[in-house]
Order: C-alpha cells, then structure tokens, then sequence
C-alpha cells in the first residue's frame, strides 16, 4: 500500500523492462548500429555494425562487478544489453563496464514510459538501432585510440597557402585552408 512500487508509472517502467528482456528471449538476432566519429568531411567507422546472430540469452545475472539487464551470447562472443526506461548508465557503472572491458550498447525506450504498447510494438523500437547507445565497445576503443593518434596538424601561415602533406593533396586535390 502507498509504495512507489504501486505507482502506475512505476508498473509501467517495470513492464517494458521486463516485455524488452521477454523479447531478447525470444530474438535469433540483433543489428548492432556502427559506431564512428566525424573527421573533418569525412567519417571514421570504428565498428561497421549489421547483424549479431544471438545463440544464448541470460537474464541480470553479475559479470565482474556489476549486472546488465541482458547478456547475449554467439560462440564465445558475448554483448551486454541495457534497457534505459528511467534511469540511463550512470558514470559509476560506466566504469564498471570499461574496466570489465565488455561491448555494452544501451537501448533507450525512455519516450515510452507513459505510453501503452504492445508486445509487438515494442520489438519494433527494440530493433530501430537510432535507439541504441554504445556504452563500450573495445575493438572500436583501440581503433579510435590509433585514428586520434595518426591524425596531424597543418600549419597555416596564410589563408591560400597550399597544403601538401594533407591527405587529400596527395590525391592531386588543391587543398587550402578554405
């Protein structure tokens, strides 16, 4: 009685936690979305994304020091879930993840919790990957650890000066720094 755990939007948050975990039971895949950063004009893909085939789902069980809400397992691959409904990765489990070295991606249906959905609406946002947050993903940190450190300054001395060293003028383009 009169406890936050009967509040209606209280159920409510607890019922699409628990519908999304009931889908990832149920799912023989997920699309993973990429993860990449914007140099200059150009994109760098640190990880492509596409299609994770999922051979083995638990359930908020502990992994080094803290419990994601999914664990999804392929051979000897293993994704760790976050479902967001209220409460995003906080700074403290974030570095429980980064220290455990573990891809997290975290899913946000946080719009969601004042709405009523079905099951099957909620597959649909579940596989919708603008909705996905990479927490950590580790090859993608060493990619981006070797992009930042290969990246160059030119220095410019005048507006149209010629800039050879830069990529792009090795492919024969005038680059300047306009």
């Amino acid at each position: 009685q009169d406890s936050p755990c009967t509040h209606p939007e209280y159920i409510k948050q607890t019922n699409i936690h628990a519908m999304a975990e009931q889908i990832f039971l149920e799912e023989k895949e997920i699309e993973l979305p990429s993860l990449s950063s914007q140099a200059g004009n150009y994109i760098a893909y640190f990880f492509r994304g596409g299609k994770w085939q999922i051979e083995e789902v638990e359930l908020e069980k502990k992994i080094s020091d803290f419990i994601p809400d999914i664990i999804l397992k392929k051979g000897n691959d293993t994704l760790l879930i976050e479902i967001y409904v209220t409460h995003a990765v906080d700074e403290n489990k974030k570095n429980k993840i980064i220290e455990a070295n573990l891809p997290v991606i975290e899913i946000d249906l946080s719009e969601f919790v004042h709405d009523d959905m079905t099951k099957e609406d909620l597959r649909l946002h579940l596989r919708e990957t603008a909705r996905m947050n990479w927490i950590h993903m580790p090859i993608a940190v060493i990619k981006e650890q070797n992009f930042n450190n290969t990246k160059k300054n030119y220095p410019i001395s005048k507006p149209n000066q010629k800039i050879n060293d830069c990529p792009l003028a090795r492919l024969r383009k005038n680059v300047t720094i306009e």
